[in-house]
């Protein structure tokens, strides 16, 4: 007995195909990453993550990945590249303000050295304060300072969605 070959046919080729494109867009709007950061050597660890015995800051990186959805993955990983701990913060636990907003311009266009973006985040009831200052990297915000004077334009966004 030969075996022989049969051809899968679809009855409308151009349904399957915008049918596989749509469930391929779907499940890429849902768990691809659109940018990565890797966390600053200068900046501390968010203190979601707790380092394991054995290990300093300075043996651990941590890498932020946003989603096209607006939601955050935050890994921390150890000195061979493995996943220690991993946070995912949905769209709903965070409150993001750009820098022109602080600066006062009145559109989202300010000089290109004035383009940082930070982001109020809580997970497990622990908030940090994300920033991303345009490069391929992300900060934790320590500094009393500079959360002083951002909480309350965080407080104005958590009211204005509030609201809405």
């Amino acid at each position: 007995m030969r075996w022989q070959r049969r051809r899968l046919e679809c009855p409308a080729p151009r349904l399957c195909i915008l049918v596989l494109l749509a469930l391929w867009a779907s499940a890429c709007a849902q768990s691809c990453a659109e940018s990565n950061f890797e966390l600053s050597k200068e900046s501390r660890l968010p203190r979601w993550f707790t380092l394991p015995d054995g290990l300093s800051r300075s043996d651990v990186s941590a890498r932020l990945d946003i989603y096209a959805n607006g939601s955050f993955k935050v890994r921390m990983i150890g000195p061979a590249g493995e996943t220690l701990a991993e946070v995912n913060i949905p769209i709903e636990d965070r409150v993001r303000i750009d820098q022109w907003e602080i600066r006062g311009y009145k559109t989202g266009n300010p000089p290109e050295d004035q383009n940082p973006s930070y982001s109020l985040t809580t997970t497990n009831g622990i908030q940090e304060v994300i920033e991303l200052p345009g490069r391929a990297m992300f900060r934790v915000v320590a500094d009393p300072a500079v959360l002083n004077r951002l909480e309350p334009f965080f407080a104005a966004k958590k009211r204005q969605s509030e609201n809405q």
